[in-house]
């Protein structure tokens, strides 16, 4: 008997993770799984967004998101016309290939998008609110995403697959992290900080064009669901996630990984849209202020300056300053710089 070739050998390493015990997943599959489509179905599927790993090169995985986005795009027409909450967003999935109402008549759609982004966070602006700790540049964030959710809603635009995509991504994150709170999350814990890093993200990729956009709305989708995930188990296990400390054969083990790979995504994504020319920079969602004491919220920026909606410039702080697990796991593994924002 001959020995099996390469590929051969191959596609018995990847059928291994596929497992027999009524679909149940216990182990993320490699990329080069997206090779053999046929396992891939059976190792992972379409609901999920695989995370990128070493295995593949970026311009592969992108196709990939594409491809991810056209069968698991979300049902913006579904929600929009009343026959479905937009909290379930994004878990309706529309045959493949369908062309929806929509995408004919986006406006309402897009509409619709924007009052479920705005109320999730306001619901999650007044819980941020109630903690004993607030940092300004959350503040500050929320109020950005507020203007332009309100501007859709008032002077319609439309329909985008980005642009939905990034109001959904923006409102699950929302939801988790008002849901991190009411479960005892500090607001200087990393999962916290880490839905403010998506929303800040996903904001920026809200109106992004060209052949970037279709996988930047596939990863804004794909961690949608993840931190929807997320917020149902807390609410189902009525326990705290704990971001970083789950096996990776854990379910949240699983979300820590789509969610933190997915990030570093759209990060790349951002960059590149532009030749490479802009680096995303994260805001600085760390540095606190103790509201109590009624001081300043940052160096040179005053309630009421903030308030007013005017340019604030915040100083400069080091990756050292901020060390802490989140800081140095995405530096490591998503390549994210973090520095305090430049300005409005």
């Amino acid at each position: 008997m001959n020995p099996p070739t390469e590929e051969e050998a191959e596609r018995l390493y990847l059928a291994s993770f596929i497992d027999k015990r009524a679909g149940y997943l216990c182990r993320k599959p490699p990329t080069q799984i997206l090779r053999f489509p046929d396992i891939f179905e059976d190792a992972w599927g379409w609901e999920r967004i695989l995370p990128q790993d070493d295995f593949c090169s970026m311009p592969f995985y992108l196709n990939y998101l594409k491809e991810y986005l056209w069968r698991n795009g979300t049902d913006y027409v579904t929600a929009a016309d009343g026959t479905s909450n937009p909290e379930n967003w994004p878990l309706e999935i529309r045959e493949v290939g369908a062309v929806t109402e929509g995408r004919r008549n986006g406006k309402d759609a897009l509409t619709t998008a924007a009052e479920f982004c705005l109320d999730m966070e306001q619901q999650f602006m007044s819980e941020y609110e109630s903690q004993p700790i607030c940092n300004v540049n959350v503040k500050l964030l929320s109020e950005r995403i507020q203007e332009r959710a309100c501007y859709v809603i008032h002077m319609g635009r439309e329909f985008s697959e980005p642009a939905a995509a990034s109001l959904v991504c923006i409102a699950n994150e929302a939801a988790l992290a008002s849901e991190l709170l009411r479960h005892g999350a500090k607001a200087t814990d990393n999962a916290f900080i880490l839905c403010n890093y998506i929303r800040q993200c996903a904001l920026s990729l809200m109106y992004i064009e060209g052949p970037y956009s279709d996988a930047s709305a596939a990863a804004m989708v794909g961690v949608a669901k993840e931190a929807k995930m997320i917020r149902e188990w807390m609410v189902t296990k009525k326990e705290l996630f704990l971001f970083g400390t789950y096996t990776r054969y854990h379910e949240m083990g699983l979300c820590d990984s789509v969610r933190t790979s997915t990030f570093g995504v759209m990060k790349y994504i951002l960059s590149n849209s532009t030749g490479n020319k802009k680096s995303f920079v994260v805001m600085d969602f760390r540095e606190i202020m103790q509201e109590s004491k009624r001081q300043k919220t940052m160096p040179e920026a005053s309630d009421k300056k903030i308030s007013q909606g005017e340019k604030v410039t915040f100083g400069k702080q080091s990756v050292e300053q901020l060390g802490n697990m989140l800081v140095k796991w995405l530096a490591r593994n998503v390549g994210v710089t973090i520095r305090s924002v430049m300005g409005s």
